[in-house]
């Protein structure tokens, strides 16, 4: 649609992201499209509004965005994913907690007895339902040989980094189940500067990585890191697979909110590239 346009793809290290965007603003040298989760709020000053692709009618194929104006009021940044509150049981071991069902009201669910952790990435959202204070560090938990707690409350960002760590154990992984759960919209992604052509084709890109190719791909068969597709497609063939399919029967009591991450706290994330 833009054959004048030349599309450069920069893969920049986790560890390095944030900062390589601070310098950008610095030199007027903001990329066109660009992921914007955790960045600063210099960078999204200088981002453009998404209006244009607001109104793209791949918009009507996500889950959640009726949500999406009392979270992004800037209207600067368009999340492709969400993560959904969960605790971590193991069920056997030493400290394991016998648990059978999929859902939790209160931390009391677990017994008197347990001993939990708490993931601190997901904490602001956590602490929307739940008294997190006092809690056993994510260390107490994620421990392959000697755990110390036997429930860790987290988010489904986590699930690919239990299932790696912990093959000591059996785990099983559980959900809320009130009248609203707080979940996060999370993968966030800005356009910043450009030519009106350039503009324009990262709209277009970005109102098609709202749909289902991309985000099948990026977050169901190939770099599933634990991030729950907007699409509506997708979405439902990600909650098909074994450790997400209680979010079918809770999804709709989804409540987002927009928690502004401490920098260094910025993602679940292994420590590998983002691509700008």
């Amino acid at each position: 649609k833009y054959p004048g346009i030349k599309v450069e793809l920069t893969a920049i290290p986790e560890n390095e992201y944030t900062a390589k965007l601070d310098e950008a603003v610095l030199e007027g040298n903001l990329p066109t499209l660009f992921e914007s989760s955790g960045v600063s709020d210099d960078v999204l000053v200088q981002a453009r509004k998404l209006d244009d692709v607001l109104d793209e009618e791949m918009v009507d194929e996500c889950y959640f965005m009726t949500q999406y104006y009392h979270c992004y009021p800037d209207h600067k940044q368009i999340p492709l994913g969400v993560e959904i509150p969960l605790a971590v049981v193991i069920t056997n071991g030493v400290v394991a907690t016998p648990y059978e069902v999929d859902t939790f009201e209160t931390l009391d669910s677990f017994g008197a007895q347990a001993k939990i952790a708490l993931d601190d990435r997901a904490k602001p959202m956590l602490e929307m339902d739940y008294s997190v204070d006092g809690l056993l560090p994510m260390e107490a938990f994620m421990n392959n040989k000697s755990n110390k707690a036997s429930v860790m409350l987290s988010s489904t960002m986590v699930i690919p980094e239990v299932r790696e760590t912990l093959t000591n154990y059996t785990k099983k992984f559980v959900y809320p189940d009130g009248e609203s759960v707080h979940g996060r919209f999370v993968y966030e992604w800005s356009i910043g500067r450009g030519t009106g052509d350039e503009i324009s084709a990262a709209e277009k890109l970005l109102s098609w990585m709202l749909g289902y190719v991309y985000q099948n791909t990026l977050m169901i068969s190939q770099a599933n890191d634990g991030q729950i597709p907007i699409n509506k497609d997708a979405f439902d063939e990600k909650i098909q697979q074994n450790n997400y399919q209680p979010i079918k029967d809770m999804y709709k009591k989804i409540v987002f909110e927009h928690y502004k991450d401490d920098k260094d706290n910025k993602d679940n994330k292994d420590d590998n590239v983002d691509n700008t």
